[in-house]
Order: structure tokens, then sequence, then C-alpha cells
């Protein structure tokens, strides 16, 4: 096999996307929607690293031999997640269209054709979001995740006005991205508890490991880790300091690809841990990698999955992207992630690209 990666910006959003090429006329599809500092890897480097390191040393390769290849990588370097996982991903895409099944078959079969999604609704006036949340609560979701991080004072008339809307049965979940210190998160959770929060994501800064259990430990609502998640290690770590009660995944971190999704998944299930799915804009391929995974290991995830899908991005770069509609997600039933990009989209959006063979 040999690897063709893309580096693409369709409106304000980078993605690198990934062909993997076998020998025998199949291509695999891989994509990182990079959101630095969240993925810690910005596209240049995702594109610098699959051109430069994993590329090469993967020529030639077995597609089907996942081991290797991932001690391969690794032995390239413990860094890259994100590189990697985009090879992954596209390593997935190839297995299922040379067996002619859809990757929910390589992930264990289809559990759910069909599941409920959430999206998320960013910073804005109090009487926006809430406006927005009750347009997606009258055309069928059932949660949503609201970012919060304004002043108090904002962040409490958001949740008010948004439980008013949508009334006390609806799902809200919030995410800090990192805004508070350890005595602000827990002061300003205790202060949320009473509208009804599913979760609060990442409240303290990604490296404060001990501050996410103190907050976790000091409130009733639970936690669950986003920035503090990138190794298999860094999942590990949060476990055994109590510093998350939930934890989220995405199809390329923590660990890198769904490979590492999976190593996840067992752990959870080890541990008895709850689970529910992250999802960033994307261009496409991710959203199909991640419906895959939530149709295959529905019975895991214990809340709503997260599948933003295009948003922030142009639907033109796949070809029949996955359908999210009324708050609900299909798996595609393709061989294979089911999807194909638009080459004439991808040509338009293209920064750069190199075929390395």
């Amino acid at each position: 096999m040999y690897v063709e990666p893309i580096s693409a910006k369709p409106q304000a959003m980078d993605v690198v996307l990934a062909k993997v090429h076998t020998d025998e006329g199949i291509t695999g599809l891989g994509e990182i929607p990079p959101i630095p500092p969240e993925t810690r890897e910005t596209a240049d480097e995702i594109f610098s690293f699959v051109k430069t390191y994993l590329g090469p040393k993967l020529l030639g390769e077995d597609p089907f031999n996942v081991d290797r290849i991932w001690e391969i990588m690794n032995k390239t370097s413990y860094c890259g997640i994100c590189a990697k996982g985009i090879i992954d991903i596209a390593l997935y895409d190839i297995r299922g269209k040379a067996l002619k099944t859809p990757v929910y078959n390589l992930l264990g079969g289809l559990y759910k054709e069909r599941f409920p999604v959430t999206l998320t609704i960013s910073w804005g006036k109090p009487e926006d979001m809430a406006k927005r949340a009750k347009a997606m609560a009258d055309i069928g979701y059932r949660v949503l995740r609201l970012k919060v991080g304004q002043p108090l004072e904002t962040d409490l008339e958001v949740l008010k006005a948004v439980r008013e809307q949508v009334g006390q049965d609806f799902g809200l979940r919030v995410d800090a991205n990192q805004a508070w210190s350890v005595p602000k998160a827990i002061r300003h959770i205790k202060v949320m508890e009473k509208y009804d929060l599913e979760f609060v994501e990442q409240p303290v800064a990604w490296y404060d490991l001990k501050g996410m259990a103190e907050v976790a430990k000091s409130v009733d609502v639970p936690i669950t880790a986003h920035e503090s998640m990138y190794t298999l290690q860094d999942v590990d770590n949060l476990i055994k300091l109590g510093g998350m009660d939930i934890i989220g995944v995405k199809v390329y971190r923590p660990g890198g690809g769904l490979t590492g999704t999976m190593k996840v998944l067992a752990l959870a299930e080890i541990m008895n841990m709850p689970c529910y799915l992250h999802s960033a804009a994307e261009a496409g391929i991710c959203t199909a990698a991640s419906a895959h995974l939530v149709a295959s290991q529905y019975r895991h995830f214990d809340y709503i999955a997260e599948m933003t899908g295009l948003a922030g991005c142009v639907s033109e770069l796949v070809e029949k992207p996955v359908k999210i509609e009324g708050g609900f997600a299909e798996v595609p039933k393709g061989p294979g992630l089911g999807v194909e990009l638009d080459e004439e989209a991808v040509a338009k959006f293209t920064r750069e690209t190199a075929v390395i063979k």
C-alpha cells in the first residue's frame, strides 16, 4: 500500500484527508479535522508527519496487518496520535471495501442502524442560544451541548433561558473548554447544578489531571474530559486519579483511529464507566466513521452521541454524506465507510498534496 495525504481548507476550517492505495486498486479514505489546541496537532503538522514519517515507512505493508502497522507507527513516534488516526481510519475503509462489507461489521456487527444524536450550541447571547435550542428541539433533538465559560451571570442566564424553552425532560450538557481554575469550576458548577445537567466537559486546563479529579470529587454533576485525553495513557491516568466520571471518545482521539477508540471502549466496559461519542465539524469521512462506531457499539454508549456532521464545512467534499436529520443519524450501508470524496470539490479546496510511493 502507499499513502496520499491531502491538506484542504473548506471555508474557515482545516481538514487533512488521506487516501491509502493498494496494489489491487482499492483506496481507503481517512480524515482528521484538526482544531488546535484541542487536537494538539495542526493540519500542517499532521500533513507533514504523514508525508515525511508515516507514509514512507508504510510502503508495501498489508492493510490487514493492523497490529504490525501500529507497531511501525508507534516506533516512529509515540506522538502524532491524529496523524496515525487518519491512517487507521483509511485502513478500516480498505478492509471493508476488500471484504465488500460495511465497517460496522468489522467492529462487531450492526446493533443500531438509526440512532439519536446531539450537537453543540456555541457561545452567544442567552436569548439567541435559547432560540436556537428551541429550534433544535422542535425538529426532534432531545439533547444539546451548550458552550459555557462566559461570565457566570451570563452562563446562568443561558441555562435558565434554554431550560425554559426546551423543558425539564430535555437533556443539557455543558462544555467549558478549560475556562476555569479549580476553585472557580467547583463554584460555577455547583450553581449550575439546579439546571439538571447531564455532565460538564473539560472544566479546567487539559494538563491539570489532579485538578480534574478535585472538581469531579467536589460536585454532583458528572465530569468528562476532552482536551485532557490525547493518548490511551491519558485515559488510564484520568481513571486512576478519578478525574472523570464519563469517558468521551472521538474516532481519531484518544489513542488514534478506530483501533484506539475500540481499546478505550473495552477499557470502559472493564472499569464499568459510561461513555459517549464526541464530534467536531468534519468533512464527512470522520462522520461516517463515527456512525459506524455508534451503530456497532451502541450498547456501550450511555449518553447520546454528539455528531456535528458537516457544520462549518462544505457538503461537497463527500458524495452522499451521512444522513443527519431531526436529531437522528443513519449509518451508511455501502462497503467500507460507505462514503466517497467529491474529487472536484477536494481539488478546489486543496492546499497541498503528496503521493508517497
